[in-house]
């Protein structure tokens, strides 16, 4: 049964003020001297991912390929990021982590753990794992519909 206009709209509402709310969190969550949000972005993808090809993390990044260019650049002169040919595809790039990408990940994932659990000091365990599982299903089914948006335009 599909969503009811208004409740369609205060989704919409409620997922803008959401993300809002997530920018400033991730804001908060960047340490000096640390990469920064789109940077560290992308390490965290390729930490999930590698090796990982850097057409694959600017799509599940949702960013044009100068951007991901950019942090690229940024992370392999902070020596990071390892950048290398696709043995498959020798025109794609290949990204992994070095051991100082692998740390930053696990700093940041810690530091952000941390500043999460002080924001949200009136929620107990449970709670806490309900909103983690309704999280991922919204951003399940919202991967999926995306993905079939996607098939369904280039199959026209």
């Amino acid at each position: 049964m599909p969503l009811e206009r208004p409740t369609a709209h205060d989704l919409v509402d409620s997922v803008q003020s959401l993300h809002q709310v997530l920018k400033c969190v991730a804001h908060a969550g960047v340490r000096p001297g640390r990469p920064g949000i789109g940077p560290l972005a992308v390490l965290v993808r390729v930490h999930n991912n590698e090796p990982v090809r850097a057409t694959d993390i600017a799509r599940a990044l949702g960013i044009g390929p100068a951007s991901l260019s950019r942090h690229v650049a940024e992370l392999e002169s902070a020596g990071m990021l390892l950048r290398g040919q696709d043995p498959a595809d020798a025109r794609a790039q290949l990204l992994r982590l070095t051991a100082e990408g692998r740390a930053a990940v696990e700093e940041s994932t810690a530091h952000r753990a941390e500043l999460l659990t002080e924001l949200l000091d009136s929620w107990d365990e449970a709670r806490a794992r309900d909103a983690v599982t309704l999280l991922d299903e919204l951003a399940d089914v919202l991967r999926e519909g995306l993905s079939r948006d996607a098939a369904g335009r280039a199959a026209t």
